[in-house]
């Protein structure tokens, strides 16, 4: 069971989640509707709940999720989550729910372990091949008579999930047919409409649509939410008429409310009533529910700086701001503050890195952000994923100081990634040749601090750094340099993090980045690069150091990567085959023999 590759992080309850409920006397109504559901033994084994951003889903799946925990009834959750890997965690889906059924039933377990040693391979199959044999397969050797009530299955923010898997995830749900499982999706109301689930008889799915619900009932809730947080400053503040017009602000949007207590309430006490008044101030008719999120995001942003600074000073601190909060939300998995600084390239400015954190920290009404500049265990998180949305978008985010600039925010980070690792990286990283044990695996601890989280993060995401910053590598930039200078280096890295199979998959991808200069230098070296890699993938994520004295020295001499590093590999053999053609020539004489 061990062997399933699964992703605790998208379980509900896991330690590093920060997620409210829903407060207690809200969403009354909505509950009880989901959990008669969840109850009934009516043959709709799927409930979508979708709504726009900000209407509360998450909240209410974690609530729905803590409720069965509680019962005994939950049966798995997922909780989909950008900046979390998302596309590894899409492969990894139906094994994370497997593992969690498994722990629930013995005879869920044995049955998914029975499938694992008939087929090793299964969790590298199709997404469906993986929800028949160890999801669906193990519920239906579950006895009928066996008196349970359904397991039931939480995903959230399904619509989070990398787009060219949400599809699969879809269909892999409206083919469950077991008795013994009802799932609950959340999402925004916009995926693929030819799977939109639709209530009707005959029909497997049941659906509720959170912006349809009753307005009154909605702003009931929202002014029992803004009562008891608001409360938490004074008993009786701000007064009626005050919150009543914070209700309506909301615009129905949850999200809208916490952002707006968050800002309100930080400050404490001295800055409260100012902060509330500033809130009010925006009272405008905005033309949706996202247009009055909109205006808040930018409150707390126009306000995390001070206003009796130079229009100079406000422009640098814009600057830094738009800087760091753009590079935290085009991450692809959240970072912490010591990380995001060795990438950034904080640190040689101790005054500067200190400023950049205190500034992050007057947005924590929109931003999670860790006491610490230092803080190695907590990451920053976005308070709800619609701040990415408008922070990338030009239309919602119309005042340009802030408005992020998603290839420049990726085109950043990447530099940061590169120069980092060139500065990192090197042959024999773990230091075993020195010791002569070329064959030794050093322990975890040892690869965790020597390549510390950044310096993992930089090796895995670099090239899709660059892929979404648009640019093309040219001959002799940054880029190609690096390319040239580390790419054995950063083979070796993967292999000790062991994520070997990502440097070809990257080395696909910086391929496809040079089409324009097909017979370029730099177009031919990494052609050369995907050979070489595809040629010694075995030995490189059993040995790492096998690189350089194994295969290196006995690639054809043609080869740009052996032209390159392959003076760097002499010492490590007497004498060296005299082959002199290129791959292609290589390859079928190796094939002959």
């Amino acid at each position: 069971l061990e062997s399933l590759p699964y992703v605790p992080e998208a379980i509900f309850n896991n330690i590093e989640r920060k997620q409210d409920l829903c407060l207690e006397g809200t969403r009354e109504a909505l509950l009880q509707e989901i959990y008669e559901w969840a109850d009934s033994d009516q043959e709709q084994p799927l409930l979508w709940l979708s709504g726009w951003a900000g209407t509360g889903k998450s909240t209410i799946g974690v609530t729905v999720a803590r409720k069965y925990e509680e019962k005994g009834r939950l049966g798995a959750s997922f909780l989909f989550s950008k900046g979390k890997g998302n596309s590894e965690s899409a492969m990894k889906f139906v094994a994370t729910v497997a593992y969690q059924l498994a722990q629930k039933s013995s005879l869920i377990k044995d049955s998914i372990c029975k499938t694992l040693e008939k087929d090793r391979d299964i969790v590298n199959k199709s997404l469906s091949d993986q929800w028949h044999q160890l999801i669906l397969k193990p519920m239906s050797d579950l006895p009928d008579d066996e008196g349970k009530a359904p397991y039931i299955l939480v995903i959230d923010a399904l619509d989070e999930c990398e787009e060219s898997r949400i599809r699969d995830i879809q269909t892999i749900l409206f083919e469950n047919q077991s008795n013994h499982l009802r799932v609950l999706v959340t999402s925004r109301p916009n995926l693929d409409p030819s799977f939109q689930p639709a209530s009707g008889p005959g029909c497997q799915s049941h659906s509720i649509v959170l912006h349809n619900i009753a307005t009154d009932i909605v702003e009931r809730d929202i002014l029992k939410f803004l009562e008891h947080h608001l409360a938490k400053l004074r008993p009786d503040w701000p007064g009626t008429e005050r919150i009543n017009r914070l209700v309506q602000m909301a615009s129905g949007l949850f999200i809208w409310a916490a952002t707006a207590s968050r800002y309100v309430t930080s400050g404490g006490g001295a800055l409260a009533e100012r902060r509330l008044r500033k809130v009010l101030d925006n009272d405008i008719c905005p033309n949706s529910p996202e247009g009055s999120l909109d205006d808040i995001y930018i409150t707390v942003l126009r306000d995390s700086i001070p206003a009796n600074w130079s229009d100079e000073e406000r422009r640098v601190c814009c600057y830094s701001l738009r800087q760091y909060l753009g590079s935290i939300v085009v991450l692809f998995e959240q970072m912490s503050p010591h990380s995001l600084y060795k990438i950034m390239e904080v640190n040689p400015d101790k005054k500067a890195e200190i400023e950049v954190h205190e500034l992050l920290r007057n947005i924590r009404a929109i931003l999670d952000v860790p006491e610490g500049k230092d803080e190695k265990r907590t990451v920053f998180r976005l308070h709800h994923p619609s701040l990415r949305g408008f922070l990338l978008d030009a239309n919602r985010c119309t005042d340009m100081e802030f408005h992020v600039d998603k290839k420049q925010a990726h085109r950043t980070l990447l530099d940061g990634c590169l120069q980092l690792l060139s500065q990192t990286l090197k042959r024999d990283i773990c230091g075993l040749e020195a010791s002569g044990i070329f064959d030794r695996t050093p322990d975890q601890l040892r690869i965790e601090h020597l390549l510390p989280p950044e310096v993992q993060y930089a090796c895995l995401y670099w090239v899709k750094h660059l892929q979404q910053s648009g640019y093309v590598v040219q001959e002799n930039d940054t880029i190609y340099q690096f390319i040239n200078e580390h790419l054995l280096h950063w083979l070796e890295a993967l292999n000790w993090m062991g994520k070997g199979h990502d440097a070809l998959e990257a080395l696909r991808c910086l391929d496809s980045l040079t089409i324009q200069n097909k017979r370029s230098g730099v177009s031919i070296l990494i052609k050369s690069l995907i050979r070489f890699t595809q040629r010694n993938l075995d030995i490189l994520t059993e040995a790492p150091l096998q690189l350089y004295s194994r295969t290196l020295p006995f690639a054809p001499r043609r080869s740009p990567v052996c032209k390159k590093d392959k003076r760097d590999a002499l010492h490590s053999v007497r004498s060296l085959p005299k082959f002199y053609g290129g791959w292609a020539r290589f390859i079928r004489r190796k094939k002959r023999n």
